[in-house]
């Protein structure tokens, strides 16, 4: 029964007494054996079972306590724990140490740990055995408890070479280890007990197990300066073990962390490169928001026909492009072939879409196009048209994030996304829902997320499609998509200008902006119709606001 673990199955054992409900007690391991660290079943790699024996806690003839230098352990050490040594009787290298188990304070069998590789194997009763170490004598006020058995003689050992002798226990079998009633009441008798099991997930388990038994007031955890208490000797780090007991704080409920352990996570996002975001393509956008951010969700609105689509267009080829970040696109107003030929416009200048354009344009130089928008192969698509329903959506976009690699995602537009599956008082509740998943999935895959959301019809003398300005309550649906937004901006302009330059100038607004607080009015971009592009502005806002259309110093003579 040896090397890494590579399943699990049911323990004939466990369930011959009614347990191993879940059918995963029997560990099995690389070269075939399995071990039941509950009932202690063994099964041998060539397939044969060993059934508990019954055994004295008389000590096997032969072995004595010696010195183990492969785990920097004393004769003395291991003499006080109850270990004997097992010697290959051909070489006379140490092979095994066997530890006692003990029930209510008496032996009642051995625990075999292999010295040459992980292996392990018991004799003797070693069901519902005490705590290691648990008959040992000493006072009530301070209990240190491990993982192992090796753990324990090191950590006592590291605290004999500091001047200390507390008690030091380990848990019978593991991190997964149940507590018999007699070994939990030994535990509560004590004032403090420093839990300094291994520094792993299933260590992380075993402290929170023994902090919900015994109580956090109670139980304080040391961070090891190695993974465990025996890697600390051999490694030399006996002091520093002894330290982390000292300095041993409260275990923590999950997810509540104290602030002054916070520091390495504050220094990692202070030197995080992308902690200011990939920029906008419009600087002036840029000055008021930083940029957008992965782990954050934007929301981008406007009345009909004011240009979101094109804006998505420009991130998209920003991102991807000028920007080398890998971008999934859903977009469920249009096929395919549409999301494609934007992305090609944009790297032709040219309106592809438009049919006199289109008749000029060569299949070689079509080819070019379409190769110039997968230069990078950053841009991943999602082949989909009108509504998802809202657990498909989060499995298509985590896949877009962990399967493809997109840390980039946009999504246009919000109201198609429930228009199928909303009835009459739902479609409030569904965005709300749909809001805090989105918003949650930003932070747990660190991706950004660009979501374009539609506008109620506007109470204002002045239509969004004439140019008024949205504001927060406007959006369309629901509460949450303001209040669960990182950052939402909105676009207005006058389509019936009579000025041509203004008819295609376009205000974007920052609605709310969650990384530094700026709103209000932030850039002008500028539509044109020979290219297709949106490009900053001629125009400054001061001018937009009197009606100019031209800056007056452009047109002084020269």
């Amino acid at each position: 029964m040896t090397g890494r673990v590579v399943g699990n199955e049911p323990c004939p054992q466990c369930r011959e007494r009614g347990r191993d409900s879940t059918g995963d007690h029997l560990m099995i391991f690389a070269d075939g054996g399995g071990y039941c660290n509950r009932c202690e079943y063994y099964r041998s790699p060539d397939g044969e079972e060993r059934e508990e024996e019954d055994m004295s806690g008389d000590t096997p003839d032969g072995l004595e306590a010696a010195d183990i230098p492969s785990r920097g352990l004393s004769r003395s050490m291991v003499e006080l724990y109850g270990g004997v040594i097992e010697y290959d009787t051909a070489t006379r290298e140490q092979r095994a140490v066997w530890w006692p188990r003990y029930k209510q304070g008496r032996q009642v069998g051995w625990k075999i740990a292999d010295l040459t590789q992980k292996r392990f194997s018991s004799k003797g009763d070693g069901k519902d055995s005490d705590l290691f170490g648990m008959h040992l004598d000493g006072g009530r006020k301070l209990c240190i408890i491990v993982e192992g058995e090796f753990d324990a003689v090191a950590a006592k050992q590291m605290l004999a070479m500091n001047g200390k002798d507390y008690r030091v226990v380990s848990l019978p079998n593991g991190a997964k280890s149940k507590l018999t009633t007699t070994s939990q009441e030994f535990l509560s008798s004590f004032e403090t007990i420093i839990i300094a099991v291994d520094m792993d997930d299933p260590g992380d388990e075993a402290a929170e197990m023994l902090a919900g038994l015994f109580g956090r007031e109670k139980c304080k955890r040391a961070m090891l300066p190695c993974k465990d208490a025996n890697d600390c000797l051999t490694e030399g780090q006996d002091k520093e073990f002894f330290s982390s007991l000292m300095s041993a704080r409260a275990v923590m409920a999950d997810g509540v962390v104290l602030g002054s352990d916070t520091w390495d996570a504050v220094l990692e996002e202070h030197h995080n490169e992308h902690t200011a975001g990939i920029p906008f393509p419009w600087e002036d956008l840029n000055t008021m928001s930083y940029g957008s951010r992965k782990g954050e969700l934007d929301v981008w609105t406007s009345g009909t026909g004011m240009g979101k689509s094109a804006v998505m267009r420009e991130l998209i080829h920003h991102w991807s492009i000028q920007h080398d970040t890998k971008v999934g696109v859903l977009a469920l107003e249009e096929n395919l072939t549409t999301t494609i030929l934007g992305q090609m416009s944009i790297c032709a200048n040219l309106p592809l879409h438009l049919p006199e354009v289109r008749s000029s344009v060569s299949d070689d130089d079509l080819r070019g196009y379409w190769e110039a928008a997968n230069a990078n192969d950053n841009l991943v698509c999602v082949d989909h048209w009108g509504s998802v329903e809202e657990s498909r959506l989060i499995q298509k976009l985590r896949y877009l994030a962990s399967g493809m690699g997109c840390e980039y995602i946009v999504v246009d537009h919000l109201s198609i996304l429930v228009s199928e599956t909303a009835t009459d008082g739902d479609e409030r509740k569904n965005i709300d829902v749909l809001m805090t998943r989105l918003k949650r999935l930003t932070e747990e895959l660190q991706i950004h997320i660009s979501l374009v959301s539609h506008l109620n019809r506007s109470q204002q003398s002045k239509s969004f499609e004439e140019g008024a300005t949205p504001s927060l309550a406007n959006l369309r649906g629901s509460g949450s998509i303001a209040q669960l937004a990182h950052g939402v901006y909105a676009l207005s302009r006058n389509q019936q200008d009579p000025d041509l330059i203004r008819r295609n100038t376009s205000k974007i607004t920052v609605l709310k902006n969650r990384f530094c607080g700026k709103t209000g009015d932030a850039a002008l971009v500028q539509y044109d119709n020979e290219t297709g592009r949106l490009s900053p502005s001629t125009i400054t806002l001061e001018d937009y606001r009197d009606g100019l259309s031209v800056n007056p110093l452009d047109q002084r003579p020269a």
